[in-house]
């Protein structure tokens, strides 16, 4: 849990007080003035979800942007395997990217 005034960590304190930062009084218990440390400041939930989903989306299109490049290269090449290979290695990549993305704003 993150201080709503200063963002500063209240991992350690108890279930109510004052930051130790800014002064501000906080109480874990009604959720007054502090916020989940995946909550960005001034955003809703709404929008803190379709951030995410944005992120997830830009992975899958640079996997499949590696692997329409490998493709394409594979064409003029004399070893066509060797750019499709690494383009979907690539492409692999940035999957794997995209689902441990969507796993942390699923959890968050």
């Amino acid at each position: 849990m993150l201080c709503a005034c200063c963002g500063y960590d209240l991992g350690g304190g108890g279930p109510a007080g004052r930051c130790p930062e800014c002064g501000a009084g906080f109480d874990r218990a009604t959720g007054r003035n502090v916020r989940r440390a995946s909550e960005r400041a001034g955003r809703s939930p709404g929008a803190n979800r379709a951030w995410g989903l944005t992120k997830v989306a830009g992975w899958l299109a640079a996997a499949v942007a590696a692997l329409a490049a490998g493709g394409a290269a594979s064409v003029a090449s004399a070893t066509p395997r060797r750019p499709l290979l690494t383009g979907l290695g690539f492409a692999a990549a940035f999957a794997a990217a995209a689902f441990v993305t969507w796993r942390g704003e699923r959890s968050a």
